[in-house]
């Protein structure tokens, strides 16, 4: 069970937006997750020439479990770009409960909701930032992972809606990430990302994201068996 909520917290590390699976906390135990990033478009604007998108990201993502079938967490995200005076900003919560686990699955439905905040920026940031809407999520999420000789796997797949504030139009959302940890502490991932409006304002997407992880925590002590303590 510990094992596949490392798994699950660590595609939190790579997603713009934390995620943590299907999978819940046990009674009394919590995470608390600092994610710093730059993104940019093309990638190649990482290391030379003009980006077309090019913007810095921090997250703060937190859970607690009150039960061990029932976590609920809060975020704080916000993105700002280099190339426009632009924001992205929002407060949220979040709640899952987990309603069937066994043979390394498990299943659960989550609810969450996301406040904007960009206004709190717009001393700054001028009269162009976006005035985004309050969106409420409703979603059903299955995880499974795997211990094998070859090393071990996961796959967490979620889908549900997001409805949205101010008239907005409403989305089907549907993720899936897949994860394997060949070698200790080196995670490969593999994302698809899409959403479907339910109305003519809104946009279809569809992202696909592979990416690796590599954890360098927590260190080995002088006997190389007990790890530092935090």
């Amino acid at each position: 069970m510990m094992r596949s909520v490392w798994l699950a917290s660590a595609v939190c590390l790579i997603t713009t937006e934390a995620r943590a699976g299907a999978w819940t906390l046990p009674e009394g135990e919590g995470q608390l997750i600092m994610t710093t990033l730059r993104r940019a478009a093309p990638a190649s604007a990482l290391i030379r020439g003009v980006a077309e998108e090019d913007s810095n990201a921090t997250q703060i993502f937190i859970e607690y479990g009150v039960m061990d079938d029932l976590t609920i967490g809060a975020t704080a995200f916000a993105d700002f770009s280099a190339t426009e005076v632009d924001v992205e900003a929002n407060l949220g919560a979040h709640a899952r409960y987990r309603i069937w686990s066994g043979d390394g699955g498990v299943f659960s439905v989550q609810a969450g909701v996301s406040f904007p905040i960009e206004r709190w920026f717009g001393s700054s940031l001028g009269d162009d930032v976006p005035d985004s809407v309050t969106e409420v999520d409703v979603r059903a999420l299955y995880g499974r992972s795997w211990q094998t000789d070859y090393g071990n796997t996961f796959v967490s797949a979620e889908g549900g809606i997001r409805f949205r504030g101010e008239s907005q139009d409403e989305e089907l959302r549907f993720d899936v990430t897949t994860g394997h940890e060949a070698f200790r502490g080196i995670l490969g991932l593999f994302s698809v990302f899409a959403s479907y409006p339910l109305g003519d304002r809104g946009e279809e997407t569809f992202k696909l994201s592979p990416s690796i992880a590599y954890t360098d925590w927590p260190w080995l002590g002088s006997n190389d068996k007990k790890p530092y303590d935090f």
